[in-house]
């Protein structure tokens, strides 16, 4: 049977949650939130731009949608949105249209891939970018993924694999980390860790 909230307007995009207990759905610039045993929508994002993609987090308590960005000043963007709040979380803004991002390593990270072929990886709470980013080419088609641990970073280009070290900039690493981790630890790391 169909329902009301699953009208022509949003059917560009369809997914489950990762518990199977919602569907996200996307429209021109609005993504919907709508339970799966009623088919009700209970929640809905509309963006200032036109969504190109819209994914779930692994916990499903979060959306990830992207899209070229409506100011001039900013061609991409993606926003994380809170699902039980309904508040934005994050922007992460690009230099071209965003045309692909992920939640990695069980929703601690996402990575974006833009236009231009520069691959970003971002802090999913504060929208801060965690390395610089990593150009692997215009017009190169290519994939990429990250190992659970999120120690290692892997692309696919041109027919070849290629890994790389988390490029983590060492500038974003906030300042109170250090000593935190050694009231907690007792011990402290040098250079060579």
């Amino acid at each position: 049977s169909s329902s009301s909230a699953a009208s022509d307007v949003y059917k560009r995009q369809i997914e489950y949650s990762p518990d199977g207990q919602t569907l996200l759905t996307t429209s021109l610039n609005e993504a919907r939130i709508i339970a799966t045993e009623s088919g009700e929508s209970f929640r809905s994002f509309t963006h200032s731009f036109a969504l190109s993609s819209a994914t779930f987090s692994p916990s499903g308590t979060q959306i990830l949608a992207t899209g070229p960005a409506s100011d001039q000043a900013i061609p991409g963007v993606a926003v994380v949105w809170d699902i039980p709040s309904g508040k934005q979380v994050a922007e992460l803004n690009h230099d071209a249209p965003v045309s692909e991002a992920v939640f990695a390593c069980a929703g601690s990270l996402i990575l974006t891939r833009d236009n231009t072929g520069a691959l970003r990886i971002w802090h999913p709470e504060t929208g801060q970018p965690l390395a610089k980013p990593i150009r692997l080419g215009e017009d190169v088609e290519f994939d990429f993924a990250i190992n659970g641990a999120g120690t290692r970073l892997y692309t696919v280009a041109q027919g070849e694999i290629h890994h790389w070290p988390m490029p983590i900039d060492e500038a974003t690493i906030p300042d109170w980390l250090g000593p935190l981790a050694e009231a907690v630890t007792g011990s402290r790391l040098d250079d060579s860790g």
